[in-house]
């Protein structure tokens, strides 16, 4: 499907999902993730788990059902750490993203969507910042594997 974009912050979006991209080294410590492990510590939690038991792959996603409070509502969402990259730096013009690992990662999301009636995930430009990869690319992956959801990106200030 074709990427919707939004102007905010993926951490407060609206959709049932929010999926984002971790690296394999059990810290979640910079970007999107490092406010995801300060906003829901349980997908944290789930993620170093996985860590810990030598159970992080590229290409795996950790669901993790959440409660979001917004004013005085509170309400189920699940987080989706989807493992897409080995290691994470912050060298200039090193891709640390792996396409093939976003791919996967993005059919299983569309297969745990048409399971749970699913029809829209948030995400940041997955894969982009601290992963240095090449949106053109991340962006044709994301449209040609997501048939039973739309895809969702937020991105704050145009």
């Amino acid at each position: 499907m074709k990427i919707k974009w939004k102007l905010g912050d993926v951490c407060h979006a609206e959709e049932q999902i929010i999926a984002h991209g971790c690296n394999m080294q059990g810290v979640m410590g910079a970007g999107v993730a490092k406010k995801i492990r300060a906003i829901f510590p349980e997908a944290y939690s789930d993620y170093r788990k996985s860590y810990l038991n030598d159970n992080l792959s590229l290409g795996k996603v950790i669901f993790t059902p959440v409660y979001k409070q917004d004013f005085s509502e509170a309400y189920e969402i699940i987080i989706a750490n989807c493992i897409t990259q080995r290691y994470y730096g912050r060298v200039e013009n090193r891709q640390y993203v792996d396409y093939k690992a976003i791919q996967t990662c993005i059919r299983t999301i569309d297969e745990f969507c048409a399971a749970n009636d699913i029809d829209s995930v948030a995400m940041p430009m997955i894969g982009c910042s601290h992963g240095g990869g090449d949106w053109n690319i991340i962006s044709q992956i994301i449209e040609s594997e997501s048939y039973e959801f739309e895809p969702v990106v937020y991105k704050i200030g145009w």
